[in-house]
């Protein structure tokens, strides 16, 4: 499983790159949130970063069915996250670390790109608030066509049509 396809999402702010997963082996994106969006599926996880497990010992903790549990380890393994063996009448999963690994690298790739527009996006609105607040908050004074005073407020960036 690959991850790195360049994309480019165009926005009203302009262009901005992103990091797509590769859809390589059959394991893409969709694969991959699948996996991890199920509670029980995440637990499981938890449980096989410990050490190998028969699926009758994973399936104890969840108040659900074998073929429930079932259903969960194929999810897992067809997103490359388990490996499934059997001994005898005793099928056994173990976790596979590298698709954690890559969806980990990828995660925090986005997690660095993401950073960084929003690091942009304070200075911008810091610069747009500085230059708010610089400007004159005392209303200015004129005379209408009577010669009488009245305060006029300055409206800055509005449009009058």
């Amino acid at each position: 499983m690959a991850f790195g396809s360049r994309t480019i999402l165009n926005t009203a702010s302009g262009l901005l790159p992103f990091d797509i997963p590769a859809d390589t082996n059959g394991v893409g994106a969709t694969q991959l949130k699948r996996a991890l969006s199920d509670p029980i599926r995440r637990n499981i996880l938890s449980r096989l970063a410990h050490g190998e497990c028969s699926v009758t010992t994973l399936a104890e903790p969840f108040d659900v069915s074998a073929p429930a549990i079932t259903k969960h380890l194929r999810v897992l393994e067809s997103a490359g996250f388990i490996e499934r063996r059997k001994e005898g009448r005793v099928n056994y999963c173990c976790l596979n670390e590298d698709p954690l690994r890559e969806a980990d690298d990828w995660i925090r790739q986005q997690q660095a790109f993401w950073e960084q527009r929003l690091d942009l996006l304070e200075k911008y609105l810091e610069k747009e608030n500085s230059a708010w607040a610089n400007q004159s908050k005392e209303p200015e004074l004129h005379s209408d066509s009577r010669g009488v005073l009245k305060r006029r407020v300055k409206r800055v960036g509005m449009n009058r049509a």
